[in-house]
């Protein structure tokens, strides 16, 4: 019991920092009007080094299919190994249960997305606010578990 308290609180300590830092670092953009000084490469639209693939990352950074895939596969990469990691070999019941879980997760994060779109907020501020709902539904599920378990 006093390791998951101490994992609480250090989590809980982590969670303060990084929100600390983030305030800190949007106070410092909002001060400046968000500009810096742009470099070389930024300007001539080249690069000293060429890296294979640095022509279709350049292509892709744009797409906002790619930057969603990515995202969801990430998302479902770490998510499917921690549950692999700490519980025993998946049963049928738990895969569909699984399935259920993701395609709701999509359907909340396409949905906030979108409305925030509607709205007529940016694309980074539509994704904030999808994640921010996003995390706050996993955090709620979380807590959930550790209530009834």
């Amino acid at each position: 019991m006093v390791t998951l308290t101490t994992s609480t609180v250090i989590t809980g300590l982590f969670l303060v920092a990084v929100i600390a830092a983030t305030v800190v670092s949007s106070r410092r953009a909002a001060s400046d009007g968000g500009r810096r000084p742009r470099t070389e490469a930024e300007t001539t639209g080249r690069s000293e080094h060429y890296v294979p693939g640095e022509r279709l990352l350049a292509r892709l950074r744009g797409e906002m299919a790619a930057w969603v895939a990515g995202f969801l596969l990430l998302a479902v990469g770490f998510g499917g190994g921690a549950v692999l990691a700490v519980g025993d070999a998946p049963s049928l019941d738990g895969v569909v249960l699984a399935l259920l879980v993701a395609l709701l997760g999509a359907y909340l994060l396409a949905g906030v997305y979108l409305l925030g779109r509607q709205r007529g907020h940016s694309t980074a501020l539509a994704v904030a606010e999808s994640a921010t709902a996003f995390g706050v539904a996993l955090i709620a599920a979380v807590v959930f578990q550790l209530v009834t378990a």
